[in-house]
């Protein structure tokens, strides 16, 4: 056997045990109280500090790329406390170079970039959507109070809105708004400034828009058709950006005698979901 192999050989040796204590020292400093209690102080004073936002933290973990765990760094999951609530990621810096390690400072809130749980800013600019248009959802609501089988489903009582990326220029200024309170409370024209203000200068898709409601009872073809009749005759409904608006009801049961048009799946077979795509023509 080679020098070389032997050398091998033993870094590997060496290496075992080394491994295994940065393992035990990492299970002790990660499910330490304090830790936790500590971390979760700094990315709620990081996030008071930098927008006066409110932020309820919950996990704290390694950050891990693949299978690998980065003892360098950890992440704290929150959520906020306005609306709309955001569900993100800090993460947090770990100082290891003396024999006890600690946090040292926050890197990242995860609110200006959007990783595997999004942006606040991208949660902000499809929010910002929906107040600009807020006028179709009253228009759509006017319908459901007459008639309560249909009710929004779990997505919230508007407009959904698919959209891209914001700029990330001037979205600290909706940060602040948010914090303070006074993001909901934008009027149509204030939100139509601000989405001014951060659209995305080369947006990959399309910004597609839904209405997503359920049935409470049976649901049929008649009902569907009553539904996207007055949707399509609401005037504002051809200012949307998008080019084509997708209407989806979800009934409790579906009448199981008709010939499937509006609910038909993939396989040629009737369920009880309605689906209707209707083309916008912008004005």
């Amino acid at each position: 056997m080679t020098k070389k192999a032997w050398l091998i050989i033993i870094l590997c040796i060496v290496s075992i045990p080394l491994m295994g204590c940065k393992l035990m020292q990492g299970k002790a400093f990660i499910n330490d109280q304090k830790t936790i209690e500590q971390a979760h102080k700094m990315v709620q004073e990081e996030a008071e500090r930098k927008y006066g936002i409110t932020v309820k933290p919950s996990t704290v973990n390694f950050r891990r790329h693949g299978k690998v765990t980065n003892y360098d760094e950890i992440y704290v999951s929150y959520e906020t406390v306005e609306e709309p609530v955001f569900y993100g990621r800090a993460f947090v810096n770990v100082d290891r170079k003396k024999r006890t390690w600690r946090l040292s400072e926050v890197n990242e809130l995860g609110m200006k970039y959007s990783d595997s749980t999004g942006s606040l800013g991208h949660a902000l600019y499809k929010d910002l959507h929906k107040k600009k248009y807020s006028m179709i959802t009253n228009e759509i609501n006017e319908y459901l109070s007459e008639n309560p089988e249909f009710v929004w489903d779990k997505e919230g009582p508007s407009l959904q809105f698919f959209v891209n990326e914001p700029e990330r220029e001037h979205i600290e200024e909706l940060f602040i708004l948010y914090g303070a309170g006074e993001f909901e409370h934008l009027t149509p024209t204030e939100a139509t400034e601000y989405m001014e203000k951060i659209e995305p200068s080369n947006p990959k898709y399309a910004t597609t828009i839904g209405v997503r409601l359920d049935y409470k009872g049976e649901m049929n073809h008649s009902k569907m058709e009553e539904l996207v009749n007055v949707i399509e005759d609401i005037e504002e409904i051809h200012t949307l950006p998008g080019s084509t608006l997708d209407i989806r009801v979800e009934g409790d049961t579906f009448d199981e005698t008709e010939e499937p048009i509006y609910n038909i799946n993939s396989d040629g077979e009737p369920n009880g979901i309605y689906f209707k795509k209707i083309e916008l023509k912008q004005k």
